[in-house]
């Protein structure tokens, strides 16, 4: 997972997405998280996929790319799914998607959102000192990734992956790992000194996260309409289930409208997708 990359998404898109406030995202993500675990209709589930894909669409999102992160978690629910097969595909598939599902809600979240804002409106209902860890630990990420892809050049230039032999590529993968491990307790020692000796007293001042806006009632809104259904379907299920095909399909309509639909006239003509931002600088 290219997290350089999402963030980079976070930052540079331009869509409605985009503008919304960090916590109507969180209460829209919330309730979207809600809909996914309360339900146990797998096409209720693929229901919020596909509405996470249609508004990753109009925001610019690689489509492809959130739908391959998103996948990472299904792999590790393919474990349970196997324990839950019995004959059926319902329900392991059910199981599937439900993590699958969830991990567009929280990857879209944060492809959309830059992690600042998106801490900073945490602050309410977190304690700060876990918000502080947060923000420092997402920061070094980024750091520690460039030391690591900086070490395993230096390995791959001393001749370390050359050859065949599974062992000596093992022991360079080895050498690299352990260079980012120590380099990465220097560098946390020199985050903290530097922190000390610009005033740091337990709390990192970061930017306001904004209350809610107009603009964010659509975007609430719909989440809420979501969760509510689930929970509908969630107590009413047995009158309910044989008609979950609807929302499936009504999600499938949103979808080809947000796709046909030209996303630049959604901000009169100043939006410009993320995707092709990517290309601009690739070239």
């Amino acid at each position: 997972m290219d997290i350089a990359t999402v963030d980079y998404w976070a930052n540079a898109g331009g869509s409605y997405l985009h503008r919304a406030s960090p916590t109507a995202k969180l209460m829209a993500a919330a309730l979207g998280l809600a809909a996914v675990i309360v339900v146990f209709n797998l096409f209720l589930v693929a229901t919020v996929f596909v509405l996470v894909v249609a508004l990753a669409w109009r925001a610019g999102i690689p489509v492809r790319k959130l739908i391959l992160i998103s996948l990472y978690p299904g792999v590790f629910a393919l474990l349970f799914a196997m324990a839950q097969f019995h004959g059926d595909f319902i329900i392991p598939g059910t199981t599937i998607a439900k993590a699958v599902g969830a991990a567009s809600v929280v990857v879209l979240l944060i492809a959309t959102t830059p992690y600042p804002r998106l801490f900073a409106a945490l602050r309410p209902v977190l304690p700060g000192f876990i918000v502080e860890v947060l923000y420092v630990t997402y920061r070094s990420v980024f750091i520690l990734l460039g030391v690591l892809s900086d070490a395993l050049i230096a390995v791959r230039l001393r001749g370390g992956f050359t050859g065949r032999a599974l062992g000596r590529r093992l022991q360079g993968a080895a050498v690299a790992l352990a260079v980012a491990t120590l380099r990465s307790f220097e560098i946390s020692e020199r985050t903290y000194a530097v922190m000390q000796m610009r005033g740091y007293s337990g709390r990192i001042s970061g930017e306001a996260s904004g209350g809610l806006h107009l603009r964010d009632v659509p975007l609430v809104g719909a989440a809420a309409a979501v969760a509510g259904q689930a929970f509908l379907f969630r107590y009413e299920w047995r009158a309910l289930n044989p008609f979950s095909w609807a929302p499936f399909a009504a999600a499938l309509l949103v979808l080809a409208v947000a796709m046909l639909v030209p996303r630049a006239a959604v901000a009169g003509g100043r939006e410009r997708p993320v995707s092709e931002m990517l290309r601009g600088d690739a070239q």
